[in-house]
């Protein structure tokens, strides 16, 4: 996002789409039909089955534990909009990053975004759990009552960093996947090495 926001001719030269139209990659090679409604099923199944999961898990948030997973959660069902949803939408329909170049950059700032938070939060619990068999006494001084939220918020405030000084996911359908060079198949930016 810092591209966008204070290097805009960063992002002009990196994000760039008047060096090619959409339409000259052909629909065949970036619509992927069978594979987006799988996405599309696969999103609407998995998120129906994490709700009794997160009931399931509300009901013991008195342990800080529960609390980091129930977080995770919530992440979780959010962040699967990304490689559920809209995976399978942008599959169907061909899309590539210059088809809407300003939407797929903060959808990719917010992917990242969410990535790292389930990321640095499962550390967090990682590290919840270990001190709780290692010393259940420095788990409690650690993790008990409110300290936990302070946990979640140290990981909110590193995922913000990461995403913000990173370059973001973007969409490209001809491999039907997110990558951090939105030009991937189009635009052959290899540097030839000398052996």
């Amino acid at each position: 996002m810092e591209f966008y926001l204070f290097h805009y001719s960063d992002y002009q030269k990196l994000y760039n789409c008047s060096i090619y139209e959409v339409e000259d990659i052909p629909l065949e090679d970036r619509q992927h039909i069978i594979l987006g409604s799988t996405f599309l099923i696969l999103f609407v199944a998995f998120e129906l089955l994490y709700i009794p999961c997160l009931f399931a898990i509300w009901k013991h948030l008195r342990n800080p534990c529960y609390k980091l997973m129930f977080f995770m959660g919530l992440i979780d069902v959010v962040i699967m909009i990304i490689p559920g949803f809209l995976t399978g939408i942008y599959s169907i329909l061909g899309v590539m990053y210059c088809s809407n170049p300003l939407f797929q950059y903060f959808t990719g700032c917010a992917g990242t975004f969410l990535w790292a938070l389930e990321s640095s939060t499962s550390i967090v619990l990682a590290i919840n759990r270990c001190l709780e068999i290692y010393s259940p006494q420095l788990g409690k001084r650690m993790f008990e009552e409110k300290r936990v939220y302070m946990w979640m918020l140290i990981t909110a405030v590193y995922s913000f960093f990461y995403s913000s000084l990173s370059h973001p996911i973007t969409f490209n359908g001809i491999y039907v996947s997110w990558f951090f060079n939105p030009h991937l198949g189009v635009i052959d930016d290899s540097v030839e090495r000398k052996a």
